[in-house]
């Protein structure tokens, strides 16, 4: 039996948790320990044998608990070499890091984990395809498109963490400056609301149960558009009749889920 909480969603802190009988893992960590150890504890959830902490790229909302855990534990950080570079200079040196390779994967017990190549302003980027004997997880946020290896790895999931960042007519009309506003919107942006939906109807099907909502911005974006683009686009399809769409979010973990 699998366990999974999206812990933390969004542009001021992203963490996810992971876990089987024997090992925990963690993907991102933009919150402190402190708050990851209450946000656990909510859920009545511990991570004494954590096995390793994944982190898909050094935005402040994916790495800025790391050096936190690290003072307290001495989690396995897998990390990409491009990646490390960049949160070398701004937070320090890392305790032994383990430095995965785009498209390679990482086995830790009977998990099989392969990062996946994103689009983004970041020095490296990855999503996460997550394998457990039958069971297949994705975890994939800040992308500005959908890449060929995204299209490749990311079907036939059971749950999937997607990235509805925004809506484009609250970002059109919104107040970030025009050049933030063009950022979000490019090829090394994030995904919108619709083009999230049109990924999971095109490239999914009916073996996806749980959809989780994720890395919503707060400026532009709502829980209520988000959700309605899911039943407008994706629900209506017959494979998606069964889906459960699940909102994340930044200040309050999810529900834990067995898989």
């Amino acid at each position: 039996m699998l366990k999974f909480s999206v812990l933390a969603s969004g542009s001021s802190g992203n963490c996810i948790f992971l876990k089987d009988d024997k090992n925990s893992l963690l993907f991102d960590l933009g919150i402190n320990y402190p708050e990851l150890k209450y946000r656990l504890s909510k859920l009545h959830l511990n991570f004494l044998n954590l096995s390793g902490v994944f982190i898909s790229h050094e935005h402040s909302d994916h790495v800025s608990g790391v050096k936190s855990l690290q003072k307290r534990m001495a989690a396995p950080i897998y990390i990409s070499k491009p990646c490390y570079e960049e949160f070398r200079h701004k937070y320090g040196q890392l305790k032994l890091p383990h430095f995965y390779k785009l498209n390679d994967e990482i086995k830790i017990g009977n998990f099989r984990i392969i990062p996946v190549e994103n689009s983004h302003d970041a020095s490296c980027t990855a999503s996460f395809l997550i394998e457990h004997g039958s069971k297949r997880i994705g975890i994939l946020t800040d992308t500005g498109c959908i890449t060929k290896k995204i299209n490749e790895n990311f079907q036939k999931l059971d749950a999937f963490l997607l990235e509805f960042n925004h809506d484009v007519d609250m970002l059109i009309n919104g107040p970030y400056p025009e050049s933030l506003k063009q950022r979000i919107f490019s090829n090394k942006g994030h995904l919108s609301n619709i083009q999230a939906a049109q990924f999971v109807k095109e490239n999914l099907d009916s073996r996806l149960k749980h959809l989780f909502l994720g890395h919503m911005s707060r400026h532009n974006n709502t829980p209520g558009k988000a959700m309605k683009t899911v039943e407008t686009i994706i629900k209506p399809q017959k494979e998606f009749k069964e889906l459960n769409p699940i909102l994340t979010h930044q200040e309050k973990p999810t529900q834990v889920f067995d898989f």
